[in-house]
């Protein structure tokens, strides 16, 4: 490789991993093409990158050309996850992520949410739970199922104030909530 790169054949950029992606989106490291490995399709037509979500999406996002070659051995990721973040001087700095893991054998998915304290009280819990709602039925997801702590009123809030018909039950400490989407 040191050939390569001392004949002027090849280059070499130390990075994070965690870096990449913001290179590939701000241009400095433009992409002509991007050659993924991604999921055979399931029945809606879905592939998945399957566990491969680090720098994988960010490539096919920003590259002029995206080739996909189905993989049959990767794995299909049953999660979604989406993140805020705010842009800062040194990248970005997460303020929340919403997340779901879907089970297969109800086709009900778990839904959670991480709001930072600063951030908390502005309806971003409600803008993440609305986006996950509408990602999870493109994906033909019949609802969602989360445990909140009885003392957490927004989160509580956050669930009956969607569009969904929301039932809770309280059991000890916790309540259990089921979101369908009908």
């Amino acid at each position: 490789m040191r050939a390569v790169i001392q004949e002027g054949l090849g280059d070499y950029t130390p990075v994070f991993l965690s870096d990449i992606p913001r290179l590939f989106s701000s241009g400095q490291l433009p992409l002509d093409v991007a050659l993924i490995q991604v999921t055979p399709p399931d029945e809606r037509g879905m592939v998945s990158l399957g566990v491969s979500v680090d720098v994988v999406k960010s490539a096919a996002e920003n590259a002029s050309l995206v080739i996909a070659q189905i993989n049959p051995r990767m794995p299909r990721s049953n999660d979604v996850a989406v993140v805020g973040t705010l842009p800062e001087a040194h990248g970005e700095d997460i303020l929340a992520i919403g997340r779901y893991y879907l089970d297969p054998a109800t086709n009900r998915a778990e839904v959670a949410f991480v709001v930072h304290d600063d951030w908390q009280g502005r309806g971003i819990g409600s803008f993440l739970l609305a986006h996950l709602i509408k990602i999870a039925r493109r994906q033909g997801i019949r609802g969602f199922t989360a445990e909140v702590l009885r003392e957490n009123k927004a989160m509580q809030a956050v669930f009956h104030a969607s569009e969904c018909k929301v039932k809770s039950r309280l059991a000890g400490n916790v309540y259990s909530f089921e979101l369908d989407f009908e």
